[in-house]
């Protein structure tokens, strides 16, 4: 414990591990009378390194034009040039855009990226990943921009992904998203997705266990996209996965119709890769095999 003086506004805590995570407590000492404690928290400290401001950069940018993918049925997929905002202030970073002959057969979905750590655009290195995870920016990959997914159409050229940071595996902003109480032992309020932030927890289902628990939301990400609509269920993107009892996960494009555009929040959490949306539990990558 430390006592601080009552001149005392910030409190900078060094000793921490990455990736952990912390709650503070503080107490008031008022004419020698120590007051109930406070719990602040929980709180996930970054990766202390200089990747980790630029990792928090990329998470947060988004593409201005949306959607920039389209793919036909040839397997080809074309990205328009596009232009990439920071919300750390970087100057705006014009990406020109490519075709790509990915081989891939009608009905497969694939997310692309490419690796700028230097955020200077132009001709990137754009590379087709079959995992959503590995197509966004990590302590490992710091520099990596996820540019959106898409889904190889049977006829025609309409197979276009997702524009912006959001992927395609989202929900509407104003959907209920479950919460974890504040101890972090059993469920809480629900909160809408738009007010989401890194650190919060949730109170959800394991994706292979199903076991119920507390779990991190390590990034959320926001992007205008085409959306869907189903009875019972919230209103999400084509490829948004969930669960319904008897058939496992689904795609929102198998039991939705499409409702226009939204803005979406794309919501990863750490470990479970789940949680709860308007009473429906939903997967935030690709399904378990």
């Amino acid at each position: 414990g430390m006592l601080l003086q009552p001149t005392i506004t910030r409190l900078d805590i060094s000793a921490v591990a990455p990736g952990k995570s912390y709650d503070v407590s503080v107490r008031y000492r008022v004419r020698g009378v120590l007051g109930k404690r406070l719990i602040l928290g929980p709180a996930i400290a970054g990766v202390l390194s200089s990747g980790s401001a630029l990792q928090q950069a990329v998470l947060g940018s988004w593409i201005l034009e949306a959607p920039v993918i389209s793919a036909s049925s040839d397997g080809s997929v074309t990205i328009i040039d596009h232009t990439r905002r920071y919300p750390d202030g970087h100057a705006d970073v014009a990406v020109t855009g490519t075709a790509i002959a990915t081989g891939l057969a009608a009905g497969e979905t694939r997310m692309i990226a490419y690796d700028d750590p230097d955020r200077v655009g132009g001709a990137v290195p754009y590379v087709v990943y079959d995992n959503d995870n590995d197509a966004h920016a990590s302590a490992a990959n710091p520099g990596r921009h996820y540019v959106g997914f898409f889904t190889i159409p049977s006829t025609g050229s309409a197979g276009g992904g997702g524009g912006g940071v959001g992927g395609g595996y989202c929900v509407t902003e104003d959907t209920p998203i479950r919460m974890a109480n504040v101890e972090r032992r059993g469920p809480g309020v629900e909160k809408v997705a738009a007010d989401i932030r890194v650190g919060d927890y949730v109170w959800t289902q394991h994706e292979t266990t199903m076991a119920w628990g507390a779990y991190p939301v390590s990034a959320i990400d926001f992007v205008t996209d085409d959306v869907l609509s189903a009875e019972g269920y919230p209103n999400a993107t084509a490829a948004h996965l969930f669960w319904k009892v008897g058939q496992g996960w689904v795609r929102m494009d198998a039991i939705g119709v499409p409702a226009g555009q939204a803005r979406v929040a794309k919501i990863t959490i750490d470990d479970a890769h789940t949680y709860v949306s308007a009473g429906i539990l939903s997967h935030n990558i690709k399904a378990i095999p």
